[in-house]
């Protein structure tokens, strides 16, 4: 499908807008401490919308809308370990990190450990967030290329590029904001999709009747108690140890503030999971014809 000259400059209004909100932060950062906590001064509101924007991405849109699309509502299941990692790590760990005082998690290790352990998990940190980004922009390329016509290779370059604009001039402030942007753009489109992809299979009663086994939110291997406790542990332990939790976490004013970010994230996790799979499923019964390689894009 060919995107008119309305949706380009929609396209490039949304890219502008988000780099100079970036470049205009960068002005409120003077130093490291701003930089990496935005001073300590965060609105525990605007903490929760970007910690949840950071540890969401395409992702979720290619990888939970294909289980989805093959297991139904076992994909909300699934999303929902989010949700219980982060609620129950704000109440284990917000207080504590509040209490360090800290710029970043690694000046944590240092302050206990030693300059050693220091090193030796920065340099690990980096390596896994070398991993774990690629797949955020393998995603992202994928949408590129289904939306804008252009190769995967140059969906990743563009998309890398435009978050290093606006990360490296502005700190935490300017991802911060541009969280916030990106999470209306975000809810708007899924608050469309929803009721559009619903009305598209003659509504919600209709695709259940076609589907029932899609409406079990444990359906299929992923839905058995051994995967789900498996994953469940796994997803606790990798974003209560993730960097930009925790940033967030010590970024806000005090503890109270800290809790209620946590809260708020967590509920958003809880809320968004039903936007993004009951589309997918719609996309079963709309395209039911979808060759396996092509699941991951039933939601685009």
């Amino acid at each position: 499908m060919a995107l008119s000259a309305l949706d380009w400059i929609v396209i490039g209004a949304y890219f502008t807008i988000t780099m100079l909100v970036g470049l205009c932060m960068g002005r409120f950062v003077k130093g490291s401490k701003d930089f990496f906590s935005g001073g300590k001064m965060v609105p525990w509101w605007m903490g929760a919308i970007s910690s949840y924007m950071a540890m969401i991405s395409c992702f979720v849109f290619i990888a939970y809308a294909q289980i989805g699309y093959e297991d139904g509502l076992v994909g909300v299941t699934v999303f929902w370990s989010t949700a219980f990692a982060i609620l129950v790590g704000t109440f284990v760990f917000a207080r504590r990190w509040q209490r360090a005082n800290l710029a970043t998690p690694i000046e944590y290790l240092e302050r206990r450990y030693g300059p050693g352990v220091r090193q030796f998990l920065s340099w690990c940190g980096v390596a896994f967030r070398v991993l774990d980004n690629a797949v955020r922009l393998y995603t992202l390329g994928i949408i590129a290329s289904q939306f804008l016509g252009v190769s995967l290779p140059v969906g990743i370059a563009l998309g890398a590029a435009i978050v290093l604009v606006y990360t490296l001039a502005g700190g935490l402030w300017s991802v911060l904001v541009t969280d916030i942007i990106q999470c209306v753009v975000l809810m708007s489109v899924a608050l469309t999709i929803l009721p559009l992809s619903l009305n598209a299979v003659g509504g919600l009663g209709k695709l259940y009747s076609a589907m029932p086994g899609h409406f079990s939110l444990f359906n299929g291997h992923r839905g058995t108690l051994w995967f789900l406790a498996a994953y469940y542990l796994i997803v606790f332990i990798k974003y209560n140890g993730s960097w930009s939790f925790v940033q967030r976490l010590a970024s806000v004013p005090n503890e109270k503030d800290a809790i209620k970010m946590g809260i708020l994230s967590s509920a958003i996790f809880f809320l968004f999971p039903i936007l993004a799979v009951l589309p997918a499923i719609a996309a079963r019964a709309y395209l039911p014809d979808l060759p396996p390689e092509m699941h991951e894009r039933s939601y685009i």
